[in-house]
């Protein structure tokens, strides 16, 4: 990449966090060093001091050498001193899962405060959609250098997101032709409804599954939602479901979304031993069944509880 930028104020980098430590001084000291790459004398860096330890929640270690830290206490106190540089421009790449839960917490927090800050620009590189739509106010969506989408955080993280389920989609067939190849149990799917969707709509997908080995199994769909599983529609259970043939079978699957909050899903299909309970098959955990739901009121989150099930029709 080539280019030109002009910039109108103080810049702090968070792309390469903790560059320019010392593994043999102490955490104090390499508070000193480190502000001093970013710019700021000795007396500047005394006055941040205190902040910068607290932030970084690491007053019992300052002492210490660097080389007898964790990875995770490195960071912190790198992403704690740009943080207390207090630059009209943050450059943001990948750095918003620092720490612990807690630590993370306080960051976002303090990001939070930062972009309602009219006189700080906030630039955000990252592959979580999550963060566009929470941080960002407008986002440009870049593919191979060039320009692809210049919109809002909504249009362009719909648009990130969909670019990657096809992407993902292209692999499907593939795989399944392989599984057949060596007679192995194969269960795939495909969404049949639209990959964006309203919560007022429903979800649908195609499965293919097929055995080889003459035992009973049945079909399980599981959705995950901000990659936690919060339901599973077990054939077996619901509908009484289970294939003891070599033959190829499909069915379909309908999900209403009206309890789904806004954001991003995936599913997984699963082909189960029916005696053993045990999965012979497996698809998308590699992320090939994503698919997004938006409130079409408000665009906030709404729902609650998983209670419907959703549900199934064999095709053959």
């Amino acid at each position: 990449s080539a280019g030109n930028i002009t910039v109108n104020g103080s810049l702090t980098p968070f792309i390469e966090l903790g560059v320019g430590f010392n593994p043999e001084l102490t955490g104090r000291e390499n508070v000193f060093l480190n502000g001093a790459l970013l710019g700021f004398n000795e007396k500047e860096m005394s006055a941040m001091y205190d902040d910068i330890v607290s932030f970084a929640e690491l007053e019992r270690f300052m002492d210490q050498k660097l080389k007898n830290y964790s990875s995770g206490m490195q960071v912190r106190l790198a992403f704690s001193i740009a943080i207390r540089a207090n630059s009209d421009i943050l450059v943001l790449d990948e750095v918003l899962a620092v720490g612990d839960e807690a630590f993370q917490r306080k960051c976002n927090n303090y990001f939070e405060k930062i972009r309602k800050n009219k006189n700080k620009t906030v630039v955000l590189v990252t592959h979580s959609m999550e963060s566009v739509r929470k941080y960002c106010n407008v986002a440009i969506l870049i593919r191979n250098g060039k320009v692809i989408v210049n919109s809002s955080p909504d249009h362009v993280a719909d648009e990130y997101s969909l670019d990657n389920i096809e992407d993902s989609n292209e692999h499907t067939s593939m795989n399944h032709e392989a599984n057949h190849r060596v007679k192995k149990p194969t269960i795939s799917a495909k969404i049949t409804s639209r990959p964006i969707l309203k919560n007022t709509e429903s979800l649908k997908i195609e499965v293919n599954y097929r055995n080889y080995n003459n035992r009973s199994v049945y079909p399980k769909v599981v959705i995950n939602y901000s990659n936690v599983p919060i339901m599973a529609a077990n054939a077996k259970l619901l509908y009484d479901i289970t294939t003891h043939d070599t033959k190829e079978h499909t069915f379909e699957y309908e999900l209403p979304l009206f309890e789904f909050n806004k954001g991003e899903a995936n599913i997984v299909v699963l082909l189960v031993d029916s005696e053993q309970e045990v999965n012979v098959a497996e698809f998308g955990y590699n992320n090939e069944l994503s698919f997004i739901i938006k409130n079409p009121k408000t665009g906030e989150k709404i729902g609650g509880i998983m209670r419907d099930l959703g549900k199934m029709v064999i095709k053959k």
